[in-house]
């Protein structure tokens, strides 16, 4: 249920986004970027016109109130709002001139909006990253590969043939759980391979991003050890003593607060 819940919201997400970068937006186009049917979008369409995001009007909709203002506010759930603070905070962390690997996290797939640093070129597994403003200065290389339809990410030969061509100065990896005993985990066995690939192509600080509701957590598929992590960003209410552990395994631990 409570996956079920949090895929909603980020299709709730993604709705705002493609409105943002369209201004108006139809049904049909909707329906083809997000690939759900036209029912699941008229349902989500009525509950952002009750929160008073959107105005509908035959056949589409368009936004009422400014993406970033949206996304800050609690008509997000709380963890997607603990999402968006994350990401925020990672972006804060990107350099002028970086190239950086990003996986298909939904955490890491907020950072784009925040970025000011110039000339940041990103390669990425996310095929929804397409639908996110972004600086006009920066380049989205996606890697190609099978899209995980669940979640748009790519995997596969073709995904890892890119990573293997390229060096990058930052990784940034969502997860769904990381902890002493399992290092970082996935619920989806072939992003692993893609995370694995990311981090030994990085030549710079890998950075693990997930809010408190993944810290301490063990998850089915397991990507890569604590070792290879440099940096771990997550929000106030993560379990101390899961925090504590991690930091005694050399993990440096930002705290990212609204």
């Amino acid at each position: 249920m409570k996956s079920s819940k949090n895929a909603i919201a980020e299709r709730r997400n993604d709705l705002i986004r493609i409105l943002s970068r369209k201004e108006n937006a139809s049904v049909s186009e909707m329906t083809s970027e997000l690939h759900v049917s036209e029912i699941t979008v008229r349902r989500d369409l009525n509950f952002l016109e009750s929160k008073g995001i959107i105005l509908r009007y035959f056949g589409g909709a368009r936004l009422l109130r400014n993406e970033t203002d949206i996304l800050q506010s609690q008509d997000m759930d709380p963890v997607s709002l603990k999402k968006n603070i994350i990401a925020k905070y990672m972006a804060a962390l990107i350099s002028d001139n970086d190239t950086i690997f990003i996986n298909s996290s939904s955490t890491a797939y907020m950072i784009y909006p925040y970025v000011t640093a110039k000339n940041v070129t990103y390669i990425t597994n996310n095929a929804k990253s397409i639908l996110q403003k972004r600086s006009p200065d920066s380049t989205l290389i996606l890697t190609g590969g099978e899209v995980f339809a669940n979640k748009s990410s790519l995997t596969g030969a073709y995904a890892l043939d890119i990573i293997d061509k390229v060096t990058c100065t930052k990784c940034i990896i969502g997860v769904s759980g990381i902890s002493m005993k399992g290092g970082i985990t996935s619920s989806i066995l072939p992003e692993t391979i893609i995370n694995r690939a990311m981090i030994e192509h990085c030549k710079g600080p890998v950075y693990v991003l997930a809010d408190s509701s993944k810290i301490g957590i063990v998850h089915n598929f397991y990507s890569a050890p604590l070792s290879d992590i440099n940096y771990l960003v997550t929000d106030r209410d993560a379990e101390e003593e899961s925090l504590l552990q991690l930091r005694q395994a050399g993990l440096h631990i930002f705290i990212a607060d609204n």
